[in-house]
């Protein structure tokens, strides 16, 4: 694969705002090294993946950790927008610019949905829209060791909604709110449930009408909140 220069005076102006949060010049690496051509948004991931990754890895091992993170980016491996087309185990099949890439993973590969929270390799499907960055591992450039992907088709993210139930069916309601509408949600054993008060309810004691609010993980396409960490409703006791 044809190694470009970006010279993007926006990217190279996020990389040097990376550079400042690690201490190092990093823009001409990047102009030189980075295969294919990124976008001014990829800096701005790579950014954010940056802090959490300061935020989350603890003491002395901080430092290593940067180092690993910027010498998997100076490798030269980079996926913009690529199709997944084949999910094989720890390993995807994603197409971009008319060319097929082979991405293994390996236990140091993190995963990330599109608002940037934490995922699973299995949450992957055929067809979704991935960035993939990491260092190639064959000489012709078909095959790379990832150690981010993230998944810009799984929108998901940490949600609050505050509404009125409108339907029961077995562990799951749904309920009406203002600003997003209709959204189904689906709780289970680990689900706490509290009255307004904070005292402990059961899923048994929510009624149709009541104005609850729930805490979990929401997917913005089905609408559906999983992952419910607490259900709050403020109907009960009665006034």
């Amino acid at each position: 694969m044809k190694i470009k220069t970006f010279n993007s005076k926006k990217a190279l102006a996020s990389a040097g705002l990376l550079a400042s949060i690690v201490g190092s010049s990093l823009s001409p690496v990047f102009a030189q090294t980075v295969s294919p051509t990124p976008t001014p948004g990829f800096w701005q991931d790579a950014r954010e993946d940056f802090k959490l990754l300061k935020h989350t890895t603890p003491g002395p091992t901080k430092e290593a950790a940067r180092d690993e993170f910027f010498s998997d980016l100076k490798a030269g491996a980079l996926i913009n927008q690529g199709t997944v087309t084949a999910v094989n185990g720890s390993s995807l099949t994603v197409s971009f610019n008319g060319k097929t890439f082979t991405v293994n993973t390996d236990s140091k590969t993190r995963v990330r949905r599109h608002f940037f929270g934490k995922a699973e390799l299995g949450e992957v499907r055929v067809n979704d829209i991935v960035d993939v960055w990491g260092k190639f591992t064959d000489s012709g450039q078909t095959t790379i060791l990832a150690r981010m992907i993230r998944d810009a088709s799984i929108m998901k993210r940490h949600g609050v909604f505050v509404g009125t139930i409108s339907s029961i069916s077995g562990s799951s309601f749904v309920m009406q709110t203002k600003a997003r509408g209709s959204q189904t949600v689906n709780t289970s054993s680990s689900t706490k449930f509290v009255d307004r008060n904070g005292n402990t309810i059961t899923l048994s004691q929510l009624k149709v009408n009541d104005r609850v609010r729930a805490i979990g993980i929401w997917d913005a396409v089905s609408k559906t909140m999983v992952e419910v960490g607490e259900v709050k409703d403020f109907s009960i006791p009665a006034k």
